[in-house]
């Protein structure tokens, strides 16, 4: 899988690409589309594997392993993208091609992460990106350097109740109204895909005791 990925980065690199489509090389949609493909293979199997053998074993291991590798290919080939075109919509290379600098951004290390963030407000503001997946990189972002997310995208999974919860927001009264600025669906029905109900006023009376779980998070 290694190889084919590595292949793929070369190919990409070396690539002129004779085919256009608005001024960007058909090679450049077909390898996103392959980073795509690669970017989900590994995590739409994870709740799986996690059902079926658990945390800790090696058949989860395994396939925690092949995502870190694809990830580390993904995020040479997405970074070469955004550096030589900038962040490209839907119009330029399809919605999974698009999709992918998202995602592959979104799973990298904070410092990339940090790079490409201002390229992706530009591209909300020219409307080749959703503010959506603004959000949730910011949210991400803000999380890491010890504040409150914004958008309450972000969900962890306590490893002792075996339970998800909300990672620390600011002002949850008006969570709803924030979302739905960039395109969020409501609270209620996000977290009902992590099988979990939202009640604004209990998750403000269990907030100090998630606080607890992250001392990082300062403000």
């Amino acid at each position: 899988m290694k190889r084919v990925l590595l292949w793929l980065f070369i190919l990409f690199l070396t690539q002129t690409g004779f085919g256009q489509q608005g001024g960007i090389p058909d090679s450049v949609r077909n390898t996103l589309d392959t980073v795509y493909y690669y970017d989900q293979q590994y995590r739409s199997q994870l709740e799986s594997y996690v059902s079926l053998y658990g945390w800790g074993s090696k058949e989860l291991s395994q396939l925690l392993n092949n995502m870190e590798m694809a990830d580390s290919v993904n995020i040479k080939v997405v970074s070469s993208v955004l550096d030589q075109y900038g962040w490209l919509g839907p119009n330029e290379v399809g919605e999974n091609g698009s999709l992918a600098l998202f995602l592959v951004i979104q799973h990298a290390k904070v410092d990339v992460q940090e790079k490409y963030l201002p390229l992706l407000q530009k591209a909300v503001r020219e409307r080749k990106a959703k503010p959506s997946q603004m959000a949730m990189l910011e949210d991400r972002v803000l999380l890491y350097h010890g504040k409150r997310q914004v958008y309450g995208t972000q969900v962890a999974l306590n490893m002792k109740t075996n339970q998800y919860y909300v990672l620390p927001m600011m002002d949850p009264k008006y969570l709803d109204l924030r979302r739905r600025a960039v395109g969020l669906p409501p609270m209620a029905e996000y977290l009902a895909t992590w099988k979990l109900e939202w009640n604004v006023e209990k998750y403000m009376e269990e907030l100090p005791g998630i606080l607890l779980l992250h001392p990082e998070i300062k403000e």
